[in-house]
């Protein structure tokens, strides 16, 4: 296994402080729940303990933190360990950290979404004239959404 980047590095610690958060806070990951299960995991542990997450809550919306935990332990023993780690210093409310951890998330998965459709614009002699034109306009629109979601995003603190 190699290095991770800075970015990547950046984006494993949000997922975990998310789903700490998630197990602290059932009601918060109630809320999110949407968000737990479209978000396109970088870390297969965290893919995991979000799956477990989910299905305690849908199985007991009303679950306490500690059965969050027990049964993602059940699932992965290293989930107790994500799951237990401290809160990030800052003083942000659980609200809006949560939020703002949903944010980054789904900002970082449209992101790699549009990398993974620039890559099909690298070689235009694969793609029809119309498909080539109506990626190319596609990608141009989520690049836009995105610089517009990016200056909207402000940390939590």
């Amino acid at each position: 296994r190699g290095t991770l980047s800075s970015a990547e590095r950046s984006r494993r610690r949000f997922e975990h402080q998310l789903l700490a958060l998630a197990a602290r806070r059932p009601d918060l990951a109630l809320a999110h729940a949407d968000a737990l299960a479209q978000t396109q995991w970088h870390d297969r542990a965290s893919a995991e303990v979000a799956q477990s997450v989910l299905d305690t809550l849908a199985d007991d919306p009303a679950a306490p933190p500690a059965r969050i935990v027990t049964d993602a332990a059940r699932r992965l023993p290293a989930a107790a360990n994500l799951l237990t780690a401290g809160a990030p210093a800052g003083g942000a409310s659980d609200e809006r950290l949560a939020a703002f951890l949903v944010e980054e998330l789904s900002i970082g998965d449209a992101e790699d979404a549009v990398a993974a459709l620039r890559a099909q614009l690298a070689d235009p002699a694969r793609l029809p004239a119309d498909e080539y034109e109506m990626l190319f306009e596609t990608v141009a629109a989520m690049q836009k959404d995105l610089a517009r979601r990016r200056a909207a995003h402000k940390p939590a603190g």
